[in-house]
């Protein structure tokens, strides 16, 4: 009886220990989220700077940046939200996309169109009453038909500058700043240091694995100077295109975004990146679980980090911010779908051509036929007079 009591204080004296100072938890915490990381991660593909909290999860992540490094894997995302991409021009070439960076672009389309949205109508390249009768205001399940976005990419404008830096930017240096004051606490109060420094040089290795993480700031192909028109949709029964015209060397080439791996220098430079960063992670890893004391503390300032984490790999982000500078040309969406194509193809050569085959896959009419093949001589009268 007597050792039976025993034994159950001494259970829950090891039950009060290890939520009081919970200790090994650690060596789990730091190995989970490592896709949460590069999910985070895209969201900065051409951004110089990356600013991302320090979380459980980079651990875990460094160790598939290194598979990354070595097997010269895609460090990136495949991307979660499925689209086509089309090269418009006399001979348009479809391909389904590859690219994390242009799916997130469609996905989050009805987010990011907005502001651009009101810029056209205060600039006055969209009139009120297109606003009106393509709805643009309206909720997208109002809609009618099928709308189509033309943007160009541009250098830079008031409404870009103004979201160049939006809140999941501002969401890594900011949590960055509350898990150095969190650390700062026991330090101020008990004396006790480790967390502070362990957390300053964690928040150090995310910065510095986020700015080598195995891709750099890419921007296309700039040797060539010639006007390039790409669609993107997610296919036949969408309501939303999305036209992107890119002039001279302003913009970035999506068909380079959709195949080229974003790594810079050689394989052997990545691999040694990798594996330093690696070193390093591990080391923190046997710090952190070393402590003993005032835990409680390590582990908000992780949790945190690994929050912000999660936010950001989810946020909604607008082209500029993601590093593509666009402003909305004009929207054309009318009764009939095919109505709509061909109203696109007199104002966007082979732009309407491109989505063609995307939703009329079947044969035309003999009366569209004549129509198209009017266009089509409009254009080429048009190239040869240029």
């Amino acid at each position: 009886m007597i050792r039976s009591t025993q034994d159950a204080q001494t259970t829950a004296n090891d039950f009060r220990d290890q939520w009081t100072n919970p200790s090994d938890i650690f060596s789990l915490l730091l190995l989970v989220g490592g896709d949460v990381i590069q999910k985070a991660l895209a969201q900065f593909t051409l951004n110089r700077f990356r600013p991302m909290a320090f979380s459980f999860g980079w651990v875990a992540y460094a160790f598939s940046h290194l598979l990354f490094a070595v097997g010269n894997l895609k460090a990136l995302p495949d991307p979660d939200c499925p689209c086509t991409i089309t090269r418009a021009s006399s001979m348009p070439t479809t391909s389904a996309n590859q690219s994390w960076l242009l799916g997130r672009l469609v996905r989050n389309h009805a987010y990011w169109s907005l502001p651009l949205i009101k810029d056209a109508l205060k600039s006055g390249r969209i009139s009120d009453q297109d606003a009106s009768m393509y709805q643009l205001m309206e909720p997208p399940t109002r809609l009618k038909g099928l709308q189509i976005f033309v943007y160009k990419f541009v250098q830079s404008s008031p409404i870009n500058r103004s979201l160049s830096k939006d809140w999941p930017w501002f969401s890594g240096l900011i949590t960055t700043l509350i898990q150095l004051g969190i650390a700062a606490i026991p330090a101020g109060l008990y004396g006790q240091w480790e967390i502070l420094l362990i957390t300053a040089g964690g928040t150090a290795l995310a910065y510095a694995t986020a700015h080598f993480s195995g891709y750099s700031t890419f921007r296309g192909d700039r040797t060539r100077a010639s006007r390039k028109v790409f669609t993107l949709t997610e296919g036949n029964g969408s309501r939303t295109a999305i036209v992107f015209i890119k002039d001279s060397d302003i913009g970035v080439d999506l068909e380079y975004l959709t195949r080229v791996e974003f790594t810079e220098g050689s394989q052997i430079l990545r691999i040694t990146m990798a594996s330093v960063q690696l070193v390093f992670w591990v080391a923190l890893l046997i710090t952190v679980s070393g402590l003993k004391t005032h835990t409680w503390f390590m582990v908000a300032v992780g949790a945190l980090g690994m929050m912000q984490n999660l936010v950001l790999a989810g946020a909604p982000r607008t082209p500029e911010a993601l590093g593509i500078p666009v402003q909305l040309e004009e929207v054309v969406g009318l009764h009939k779908v095919m109505d709509t194509r061909l109203e696109l193809e007199a104002k966007v050569p082979y732009a309407g051509k491109a989505l063609l085959p995307i939703y009329f896959p079947g044969r035309l009419r003999e009366h569209e036929i004549e129509r198209w093949e009017a266009l089509e001589r409009e254009h080429e009268r048009a190239a040869f007079i240029s």
